[in-house]
């Protein structure tokens, strides 16, 4: 991740945490953040060279803040082709988010979720809710990927196929 987009990042997290917490909220703006898990398979598994690689995700957002007290955790699962190695993956595809209320909102990314298995490093995305609760929310996610004792080796011999990470989810809504 740049340091550009660290920033970036960092300030619409920021953004969102003031706003869900001030007066502002009063005036139509919503925002809610979500944090949770992810764990991922790669199929076929991920090596040194990029290939054409599935990434089938399934997170689980345990812990959401808002000031919508309804919201309190959400889940989605994906699944993507795209280019991947063991230092990148990059990867476009709507996430259809399920809320604990039994609602859903349907992410479009504006550039592609990017998973780093060996690097410790945070990945972001940016995009919109284009569809369901929330519907024209901005979104922003992150995801932290954990490496595991033997991703290297897996890397290096038969293909890693699967890794996980910590993920957050934030959104804000301007009311018209």
């Amino acid at each position: 991740m740049t340091s550009s987009s660290r920033h970036v990042s960092r300030g619409f997290f920021l953004l969102v945490a003031l706003l869900g917490t001030s007066a502002l909220a009063q005036s139509g703006i919503h925002a809610l953040t979500c944090i949770g898990t992810q764990e991922m398979t790669f199929a076929p598994g991920l090596k040194i060279l990029p290939v054409d690689v599935t990434l089938s995700a399934s997170a689980n957002l345990d812990t959401c803040w808002s000031l919508d007290t309804d919201v309190t955790s959400a889940t989605f699962q994906v699944e993507v082709t795209g280019s991947g190695s063991c230092a990148r993956g990059s990867y476009h595809d709507e996430i259809v988010i399920t809320w604990n209320t039994g609602e859903t909102s349907t992410l479009s990314m504006n550039n592609p979720v990017e998973v780093r298995p060996l690097s410790p490093s945070g990945t972001t995305a940016y995009g919109r809710v284009v569809s369901g609760r929330f519907e024209g929310s901005l979104v922003a996610t992150t995801l932290q990927t954990i490496p595991g004792e033997h991703d290297l080796l897996d890397c290096l011999t038969g293909g890693l196929t699967q890794s996980m990470g910590l993920v957050s989810l934030s959104l804000i809504q301007l009311q018209p």
